[in-house]
């Protein structure tokens, strides 16, 4: 009886399309009990004749039932190399069904926990595994994971180099099947792997695959963590220590807000990294709205510290490091820095700051009274002045002959007549202002002691 494509299945159709598949079922089970008494070669010669009947005949269901009955067979009979080498025959089979495959790879990787597995077998397992997945859109989950594994071993053996290369292999940003979550964990593992293998460039590549928006939801602040640890650990060796600030905020407010008391030591070397960064805009507004919080007051001297890099006074180093330099030896930042760098660094950006405040009370100076300013000699005064005009800190130039220094850009007579008529005008208008108040002042009082004598 033929069925239109709104037609209902009949009582009669029904048994037999499920006769099909019991049929199937028994007839694989008999050749699973022939095991018993028959050899596996032999049995195994039946089952595959099933499966290729079943395969030509279309029958996915059945035939992945079949492919996995071999599989199970073999690995049942402990025999690895037999059990290999029918993944690769079922897999490479004409016109086989992808579910089939697929199934097979998935048993396979459940035998891969067996703790009765020695070494060498499990690399060989691995090995076939990723052989048989590659180049299959429908099961790069499954190859991404063996991949992953295989990379574990390697660097157990502190094989570190090779097993980043394994997973540079992996583009798992483009991986429909794999979940949000397992995508970011596999690209850290790659960045983990890359910094560990001393190739920072290509950590900083794979870092830009992964946005800070990657991470909302409460679900994924452990993530977030080891994010931001990487990144640390990327920046602070590129020098880059604004961002590396940044990173350690994100930290401190994580942890703050799951109430865990590490996140005072995150603060402080955020503290240390803005302090260390060099001045800009964005520096100078972070360093200021780090300032505010109200943590700070738990950190003692490291907010004492801060509070004088956010005023327009010059800070004597020699009274600082003998005061804070204790400080210094307790912050987590010397895991990828040795303290002679920090305080050596810290020293330049006083110097930075004390040269930016000199600017604000003198429009000219001797090169030897800033350099006694600065506690330099003159030729390490005359390097730093040149670095921060270089920067465009600020503009600057040093008349050598009479040994001073002028931070007042020279104007030109049409520029110096417009800023004069400016101030003028601004005077005057000043002056008109001031008129029109008092007269108004003038006329109240008037209009007062009129309606008093009235």
């Amino acid at each position: 009886m033929e069925r239109g494509f709104n037609s209902k299945l009949t009582p009669n159709d029904e048994p037999m399309e499920l006769e099909i598949t019991r049929e199937a079922e028994k007839e694989i089970q008999e050749k699973i009990a022939e095991s018993e008494y028959k050899s596996l070669s032999e049995v195994l010669a039946e089952l595959l004749g099933l499966e290729r009947n079943y395969r030509l005949a279309g029958l996915t269901a059945e035939t992945t039932k079949v492919c996995l009955e071999i599989i199970r067979l073999c690995h049942k009979r402990g025999n690895w190399q037999l059990t290999m080498e029918h993944v690769q025959l079922l897999s490479k089979r004409r016109a086989q069904v992808k579910q089939a495959i697929a199934a097979v790879v998935r048993e396979c990787m459940t035998y891969l926990s067996d703790p009765n597995l020695d070494e060498p077998t499990r690399l060989e397992v691995l090995r076939v595994l990723r052989e048989v997945t590659e180049g299959k859109i429908f099961l790069e989950l499954e190859r991404a994971r063996l991949t992953k594994t295989l990379a574990e071993i390697e660097e157990s053996k502190g094989n570190v180099a090779i097993a980043a290369d394994l997973m540079e292999e992996l583009q798992v940003e483009t991986f429909g099947s794999m979940d949000k979550r397992e995508k970011i964990v596999f690209i850290l593992e790659q960045i983990r792997l890359s910094l560990d293998k001393g190739d920072y460039i290509r950590a900083s590549v794979v870092s830009r695959k992964i946005t800070p928006r990657s991470f909302e939801g409460d679900t994924f602040e452990d993530l977030r963590l080891s994010y931001n640890r990487l990144m640390v650990r990327l920046h602070i060796y590129n020098k880059d220590f604004l961002e590396a600030c940044k990173c350690y905020i994100a930290q401190y407010q994580t942890l703050l807000a799951q109430q865990d008391a590490s996140w005072k030591q995150e603060l402080r070397n955020a503290v240390v990294c803005i302090l260390l960064s060099q001045f800009n805009n964005e520096q100078n507004d972070l360093l200021f709205r780090i300032s505010e919080y109200k943590q700070l007051e738990d950190l003692g001297e490291f907010a004492k510290l801060l509070e004088f890099y956010t005023k327009k006074e010059l800070i004597q180093w020699s009274e600082t490091i003998a005061h804070y330099g204790q400080e210094f030896k307790s912050i987590s930042l010397l895991e990828f820095l040795n303290e002679k760098e920090v305080l050596n660094l810290l020293h330049v950006r006083t110097i930075e700051h004390n040269l930016r405040v000199i600017t604000v009370y003198y429009s000219c100076i001797s090169v030897e009274k800033l350099a006694k300013l600065l506690d330099l000699d003159e030729q390490e005064t005359e390097k730093y002045l040149s670095d921060q005009v270089c920067n465009h800190v600020f503009w600057a130039k040093i008349d050598r002959p009479s040994g001073i220094v002028w931070f007042t850009k020279p104007q030109s007579s049409e520029a110096i007549l417009n800023d004069w008529s400016h101030r003028i005008t601004n005077l005057l208008d000043k002056v008109e202002y001031t008129c029109h108040l008092i007269h108004r002042e003038r006329m109240f009082h008037k209009s007062q002691f009129s309606s008093v004598d009235s």
